[in-house]
């Protein structure tokens, strides 16, 4: 279990799909060979850790590639740390490996009292 070091109110909770390494870059190279209009170079993905989970801050529902209409997909924000950096990035997600992805529940940081 990963602890953190600030107080936590264990009966809030937030909910966020996570990527791994491997489905980080099923979809990156998905997005670069449908044209979709956000991905990453493969040398930046090459960089992450094979061990941590990538999480979706946010996303919305994208139905355009090249300025044309295509099949929905998923707009993602993802996060990730690089030599101790926080870094984040856009990647276009095709819909079902979107559904596809793990959703793990984080506590919420506790508000101070003053």
């Amino acid at each position: 279990m990963t602890t953190v070091n600030y107080p936590v109110n264990e009966n809030e909770r937030r909910n966020y799909k996570v990527f791994s390494k491997k489905e980080l870059r099923r979809a990156n190279n998905l997005a670069r060979r449908r044209n979709y209009n956000r991905s990453v170079d493969p040398g930046f993905i090459k960089k992450l850790s094979d061990y941590n989970l990538y999480p979706i801050t946010m996303s919305f529902v994208h139905e355009h590639a090249g300025g044309l209409k295509v099949d929905s997909h998923m707009r993602c924000w993802i996060g990730a740390v690089i030599n101790e950096k926080v870094e984040s990035f856009f990647i276009d997600v095709d819909m079902k490996l979107y559904d596809s992805l793990e959703i793990i529940s984080v506590p919420v940081k506790k508000e101070s009292d003053s």
